[in-house]
């Protein structure tokens, strides 16, 4: 799900603790706009992945570091088929590996 939101930092004045409240509060509030895709190249990107672990149905979600990639053994090296990425001025994730550990990446 993508949604297009501003948030104004000061560059003397601002904090992380404080961009974080803020966005927090931006997403509670539901300011944001509709994402345009035709902008994407002009935007900074955040992507926040947090993970569930509470336990449901027997199942607990696993972070990425646990299967990414999946079985490589004896597969041969291809071309890919996709195009590449468009790059745009910042893309961030911030991922969370397991209880206690996130990655800013």
């Amino acid at each position: 799900d993508w949604r297009d939101l501003a948030v104004s930092v000061d560059k003397e004045l601002g904090t992380t603790l404080g961009t974080v409240l803020q966005l927090s509060h931006k997403i509670q509030q539901r300011q944001w706009t509709v994402f345009n895709a035709l902008r994407k190249p002009e935007r900074a990107v955040v992507n926040i992945q947090p993970l569930d672990f509470e336990r449901r149905s027997g199942y607990l979600t696993m972070g990425e570091n646990m299967w990414h990639g999946g079985d490589q053994i004896g597969r041969e090296d291809r071309r890919e088929s996709d195009m590449g990425w468009m790059h745009q001025p910042a893309n961030f994730v911030i991922e969370q590996q397991d209880e206690d550990t996130w990655w800013i990446l």
